[in-house]
């Protein structure tokens, strides 16, 4: 000082890092034990007491005060070479003589492993009764406040809190778009926490039941402050999950709001990366992830990367939509559906409108039907797909060979005469046979009726019926129980054949009458048949009435243009066949009667002959 005028301040003892303190304690017990040639056995939480005291003497008090704790056990008991020194705790003892291997870092580290395992331990009790996200925070700071009155010197405090909210808005705000509102006690806390995370490698017992429990009630927050380990120090990773309710706190509930898991997919190095920035930002909060893959990439390399992360993630029950910006959407939308058998939306051709939009209506926390039906009308060049099949609905499907024109006319008749609340829509016949070969069952789960007018060839077990197989009594009693499993009503049923029988009936015989309107016809004639039926109490099969209908509506053309009278001797010989006769007389009177004709014998007969057997 008297001869170079500089003048140095050394800190007191208190000021110097905890596991420096504990350095000092651990010497000047080995210290004693040099010179008293005893081994001295102290108590963890001894060392540390003392390592956290502040003493006005600094090094020459802290000497002292162990002298005398040394002095003092050793009056107690002179003749044992261990000497203890009393705890009224039970904590480790450390063994303290001249070959000291003890580090002082090391005791610090136990140390703050305890606070650390007790601060997840209170954790995982607090998330397991439910309580409210203050109550976690709190159970934080106070631990985080022990540490600190145990260890004040925080080295570089400015530059790391000023890299830690670098790397939140770089990560979580820039990417994810979520901010995070943190207040300034919050970053200093954090920035502690970090530090003691990367400086003292510390992991806990029941890392992993806690890592469990934050991935399970919080999937998507925990997903993402994830990411910003990973993103922002390698060696953060799987060490600092205690910090993850302290940083989240203020966004979880905003977070976990989004009911559906987003994805972008895009071939190149930064493509769905971009969209997805904008996206999350716009939208403030984390709707979208995205990954960008190399050009090679197939279909299979992107399904085992998105199943990775929903499986990951813990992927939302409720829905999945996946953009992606080339590929089969058909391949696509399969193997990711087979993959995990959650509900669906694949969009081909990803733009950040797209993205935008879709992002918005989750936003919204729209139904997933509506938003997938509303992605149907983004554009013309734009794949859709959100249903696995024909349909996501319950459907029948009608597919006649003759073309598209039969098949919504039986279409309309289903549709008037049943109050199924199936979706019933026509397929061109070579499109279904299409779907039929190059599927499987699956892809028909929601088909529960395929009415065709030509029989199908395929392994699959289908519900298909031809039409023209129900006019006889196994092919009805098929459709029957087919309608019966829709929860169709019997008089319903029992309509739709007759109107079915009714149509088949005129499309047979349009072509052949040159003068009767066949709808006109057509009436009177099921009138006819139902007389008949009324009669002598029978229920005709569809094939006997189908015969009738086409027979009778010749026969009344016929008749009315050819008025010559046919031979009728002895055409009636029996009694059942002369009340035939007499009974058909009656029933043809309206008929005769509208088109000034007469039903001779002869057309009777015929009639006869046709039901003789089911009357």
């Amino acid at each position: 000082m008297r001869r170079i005028p500089v003048h140095i301040d050394i800190p007191p003892l208190i000021d110097r890092p905890a596991f420096e303190r504990i350095e000092y304690v651990l010497n000047c017990f080995k210290q004693e034990a040099v010179n008293t040639k005893l081994k001295y056995l102290v108590h963890e939480n001894t060392i540390i007491d003392l390592a956290n005291q502040n003493y006005i003497g600094n090094l020459g008090t802290l000497q002292n005060r162990v002298k005398m704790l040394c002095s003092k056990s050793f009056a107690e008991e002179p003749s044992k070479i261990e000497v203890e020194i009393p705890s009224s705790d039970d904590s480790e003892l450390i063994e303290i003589d001249k070959h000291l291997n003890v580090k002082g870092l090391n005791i610090f580290k136990r140390s703050v492993k305890k606070i650390f395992q007790n601060i997840q331990n209170e954790l995982i009790d607090a998330i397991k009764q439910n309580k409210v996200m203050s109550d976690f925070k709190l159970i934080i700071i106070k631990n985080l406040r022990d540490l600190k009155q145990f260890d004040k010197t925080i080295y570089f405090v400015n530059k790391v809190n000023m890299t830690l909210i670098n790397k939140v808005q770089t990560i979580i705000k820039g990417i994810y778009g979520i901010d995070l509102n943190l207040s300034d006690d919050d970053v200093r806390n954090l920035t502690f926490a970090f530090r003691l995370s990367t400086f003292l490698d510390i992991k806990v017992q029941n890392n992993q039941e806690y890592y469990e429990l934050l991935r399970n009630k919080y999937s998507r927050s925990f997903y993402v402050y994830r990411k910003f380990l990973e993103r922002s120090n390698t060696e953060l990773k799987d060490k600092s999950y205690l910090w993850f309710l302290l940083m989240m706190q203020n966004v979880i509930n905003k977070v976990e709001s989004i009911r559906y898991t987003s994805i972008l997919l895009a071939h190149g190095t930064s493509t769905a990366e971009s969209i997805q920035k904008v996206v999350n930002n716009l939208a403030g909060n984390y709707i979208f992830e995205a990954f960008d893959m190399p050009i090679e990439a197939s279909v299979n390399d992107i399904n085992k990367l998105v199943y990775k992360y929903l499986v990951e993630q813990k992927a939302r029950e409720k829905g999945i939509i996946l953009l992606f910006d080339m590929g089969s959407l058909n391949q696509m939308f399969t193997k990711i559906k087979h993959s995990l058998n959650k509900e669906l939306l694949v969009v081909n051709n990803i733009t950040t409108a797209t993205a935008l939009d879709i992002a918005m209506r989750v936003q919204r926390q729209e139904n997933f039907n509506e938003i997938a039906t509303k992605a149907e009308n983004y554009g013309q060049y734009l794949g859709v797909q959100y249903f696995e099949g024909l349909s996501n609905k319950k459907n029948i499907i009608v597919s006649c060979l003759s073309g598209l024109g039969l098949s919504k006319a039986i279409k309309d008749i289903m549709e008037k005469s049943l109050s199924t609340t199936h979706q019933i829509f026509t397929m061109d016949y070579r499109k279904l046979h299409s779907y039929i070969d190059n599927n499987n069952e699956q892809f028909f789960k929601n088909t529960d009726l395929i009415m065709t007018t030509t029989d199908f060839k395929t392994n699959l077990d289908l519900p298909i019926v031809n039409i023209y197989d129900i006019l006889d009594q196994k092919g009805f009693s098929k459709l029957r129980m087919y309608l019966q499993d829709m929860g169709e009503q019997d008089k319903n049923i029992d309509d739709v054949l007759e109107k079915f029988l009714k149509f088949l009936t005129i499309e047979g015989i349009k072509d052949r009458l040159n003068f009767l309107n066949p709808s006109m016809v057509i009436d009177e004639v099921e009138t006819i048949v139902k007389k008949y039926e009324d009669y002598y109490n029978v229920q005709f099969s569809g094939k006997i009435k189908l015969n009738l209908y086409m027979h009778l509506s010749l026969m009344i053309e016929r008749v009315l243009l050819n008025s010559d009278k046919q031979n009728m001797t002895n055409l009636f010989r029996d009694e059942k066949a002369k009340e035939f006769q007499s009974v058909s007389k009656t029933i043809f009177k309206p008929v005769e009667m509208k088109y000034n004709i007469v039903i001779n014998d002869f057309e009777i007969s015929l009639i006869y002959e046709l039901i003789e057997n089911y009357i």
